[in-house]
């Protein structure tokens, strides 16, 4: 049985800039050893999820280009890359899947340190949410927004050394956050209650 776990985190940075959360992990390695090796199905459900949807919404095409350029090595792309990009996806002649393909194949340099670091840091986040809370505490808009910080905060062999050596303490902190305390008001003149995330 092949293992696709870099090819789906591979995909998690390219597109969200963050680690795969261990269940999608393992729903994608089932689906693309389904098809055969195939990403296709994948990276469409990428391209229409609710995540990408709020990642990119709003974004001109130019925009949301630079954004897998930021979220791939941590820097703009050169404005003729973007701008052939940008102009290829408005004449139709490729989509957002064949952009993060393209971007990424053509990684260099730095950039494919940068690029590589970024994937051996989310096998490694994905692989430490290893018990049920860590896993429970890796969903929701905070948790992700969190999790791209610390993706975004790797590029070099020495970043890379530094997240991998904190990653109990953030995943201790996403269990913490998601059981802090939410205080709310219920109406005027009523009492004020205190509600818990998580379990």
């Amino acid at each position: 049985m092949a293992n696709y776990e870099q090819t789906i985190q591979q995909l998690y940075v390219a597109y969200f800039n963050r680690p795969a959360d261990p269940d999608g992990l393992a729903h994608w390695q089932k689906v693309i050893e389904m098809q055969g090796g195939s990403l296709a199905i994948v990276t469409a459900a990428f391209a229409s999820s609710d995540e990408y949807k709020k990642t990119y919404a709003g974004k001109s095409t130019v925009e949301i280009v630079n954004t897998v350029y930021r979220n791939l090595f941590n820097r703009d792309g050169d404005d003729d890359g973007v701008k052939f990009w940008a102009a290829a996806m408005d004449d139709g002649k490729i989509t957002i899947n064949d952009v993060v393909a393209f971007i990424a194949a053509g990684a260099r340099n730095d950039d494919l340190v940068f690029y590589n670091n970024k994937v051996s840091y989310a096998t490694g986040f994905t692989k430490a949410l290893d018990l049920h809370p860590e896993r429970s505490a890796y969903s929701g808009d905070e948790a992700l927004a969190f999790a791209k910080q610390l993706t975004s905060a790797v590029t070099t062999d020495a970043s890379l050394a530094t997240a991998n050596a904190g990653m109990n303490t953030a995943t201790a902190d996403f269990v913490a956050a998601s059981r802090a305390p939410i205080v709310f008001t219920l109406s005027a003149n009523a009492d004020t209650g205190v509600a818990f995330k998580g379990g």
